[in-house]
């Protein structure tokens, strides 16, 4: 019994390590299981972990600048496409560079 729980333990460390959850072998009695609430066998079944924690809403822009502080934080946001001149929107501490301007190093 000692030698199944060490090989038990040293395979749950192995799997930590690696940043690795094994996926749930559901049976019967999963349907009378008191974890059956956190364990969620019918989830695994139908998405992935990452695809699962990816389902939240991303967070919205004025969220995002109630929650820094403007005098000592910093954020910008970044806008794909074609519109060169509002490519970057900088809010907080920093300014940022004019693009269409000279850099001199």
């Amino acid at each position: 019994m000692r030698k199944t729980v060490t090989d038990a333990f040293k395979e749950m460390h192995e799997y930590y390590d690696k940043g690795y959850t094994p996926r749930v072998k559901t049976r019967k009695g999963c349907l009378k299981c008191s974890l059956r609430d956190i364990c969620l066998p019918q989830l695994t079944k139908k998405v992935s972990v990452r695809t699962y924690i990816n389902r939240r809403p991303p967070l919205e822009r004025s969220e995002l600048l109630d929650e820094i502080d403007k005098d000592n934080d910093s954020i910008r946001f970044y806008n794909l496409g074609n519109n060169y001149h509002n490519k970057v929107e900088h809010y907080g501490t920093k300014v940022t560079n004019d693009l269409e301007d000279t850099l001199i190093f």
